[in-house]
């Protein structure tokens, strides 16, 4: 008695028994299909060559760096201007404040100034002169340093002109790469 040997069918047209067999999906091919199934691998593997240079094209240009840096120039240049725009304005506080005391100061300092003059011309005045003006003239003083008494303060950390800035890069996006790795070098080992 004969045995009849079973034949697997083509994947692909079911018809006549495969004659080959892929080491990848372990599927049976007639002749036709399975040069089909190899031109369909190959097409694959272009695609897959292509993949990797665009990405390789892509790690290599500096895209994303030169617009990250652009994104702290800018910062940098705000930051800038916000400083300069702020001290120019305390410099005119500062100005205006010192002028205005000047300003309040000056007719009563001109009084005394006057007094003096006409007492010195006329050569008339005592102990009891000369100790007015003296009192007079440290009044003043003293006026004139409450005043000027300007204090310059700073603002605290989280009212400042300048936002920090930081570089992040997410724990998240870190893992990803981390098993990418894992998994690439698993791949490669298991073949």
């Amino acid at each position: 008695m004969a045995s009849a040997t079973w034949k697997q069918p083509c994947m692909k047209c079911y018809k006549s028994g495969g004659v080959a067999t892929c080491g990848g999906c372990q599927r049976w091919f007639c002749g036709k299909h399975f040069i089909e199934h190899r031109h369909e691998l190959t097409a694959k593997m272009d695609d897959i060559g292509q993949e990797h240079d665009l990405l390789r094209r892509d790690l290599l240009q500096e895209n994303n760096v030169q617009s990250l840096l652009s994104r702290i120039d800018d910062w940098e240049k705000k930051s800038i201007k916000n400083i300069q725009e702020a001290a120019e304005k305390a410099r005119a506080d500062v100005r205006e404040s010192i002028e205005h005391s000047k300003q309040q100061l000056q007719p009563t300092l001109r009084q005394v100034a006057e007094q003096l003059q006409v007492s010195r011309e006329s050569d008339d005045y005592t102990e009891i002169d000369l100790e007015h003006w003296i009192e007079k003239l440290k009044e003043i003083r003293k006026l004139l340093e409450e005043h000027s008494s300007i204090e310059i303060s700073e603002d605290v950390p989280t009212q400042s002109l300048v936002c920090r800035i930081q570089v992040k890069q997410s724990t998240t996006k870190q893992n990803e790469k981390h098993l990418l790795e894992e998994n690439f070098i698993e791949t490669i080992s298991s073949k």
